[in-house]
């Protein structure tokens, strides 16, 4: 598949005499394979890569994705770090494409998916499929860069260590420890609650106080149980159990 943003006017001259219904038909008698498929592969790839990019460098991509309830939000400094160095933006691309590529195909051949007069254009569709799968590379390039400056200002100190600064919530703890299935069946079994709140705080950067409302509980009340969750660690950890246990 194509890489780069120069690919884009070639790739959409490939499909842009032919309207979606069309595109769509011709798709299904070829079984999604062969030139054609790798056409408009190729012309989707064009459209898609340069939206996405436009959305990230421009700021737009926390709104486009709210609206589809899976949104992915950027800092400053994240959306510079992606300036810098542009080829992480095209591997996490590169990943939702392929994965939405398959979705589409699979519906297509389904009788399923995309239909004509039925709501959005044929690329607009598929550009929100691919956002509804770019959310996964994203958090995974989040985390990561997280848990590096995590690990920068914790040296070789363990995830409870870690935790126990003053200035390390639950959230940049979850991020932090590598054995973070262990940590959110910790969360779940002492206040699932909590989970939900710790894992939605990781996942979205949103304040305590409107994650309070997300997952209902009073903002006090919520931070009672980190709070309470930190204290059962300890106590945990001082008897030599399992914190997931």
């Amino acid at each position: 598949m194509p890489s780069r943003r120069d690919d884009h006017d070639v790739g959409v001259r490939m499909i842009d005499g032919l309207d979606d219904e069309e595109i769509v038909r011709r798709l299904v008698e070829c079984s999604c394979e062969g030139p054609q498929w790798e056409t408009v592969a190729i012309a989707l790839w064009a459209f898609c890569f340069r939206a996405v990019e436009d959305m990230v460098m421009g700021g737009s991509l926390a709104r486009r994705t709210e609206k589809l309830h899976r949104p992915i939000r950027l800092s400053d400094d994240e959306r510079e770090a992606l300036r810098r160095d542009p080829q992480d933006l095209a591997e996490m691309f590169s990943i939702a494409f392929e994965k939405q590529l398959d979705y589409f195909a699979t519906c297509l051949l389904a009788g399923s998916g995309w239909r004509a007069g039925a709501g959005l254009p044929l690329r607009a569709y598929f550009l929100n499929g691919l956002l509804l799968h770019l959310r996964n590379p994203m958090r995974g390039w989040w985390r990561a860069r997280r848990r590096m400056a995590v690990e920068v200002r914790m040296g070789d100190a363990s995830p409870l260590e870690q935790y126990r600064d003053e200035d390390l919530g639950p959230e940049e703890w979850l991020i932090a420890t590598e054995d973070i299935e262990a940590l959110v069946v910790a969360l779940h079994d002492f206040d699932p609650a909590l989970c939900d709140a710790v894992t939605l705080r990781a996942d979205t950067g949103w304040s305590w106080a409107r994650i309070a409302q997300e997952v209902e509980l009073s903002p006090n009340r919520l931070s009672e149980l980190r709070r309470d969750f930190l204290e059962h660690l300890r106590y945990i950890d001082q008897m030599g159990g399992d914190h997931g246990s």
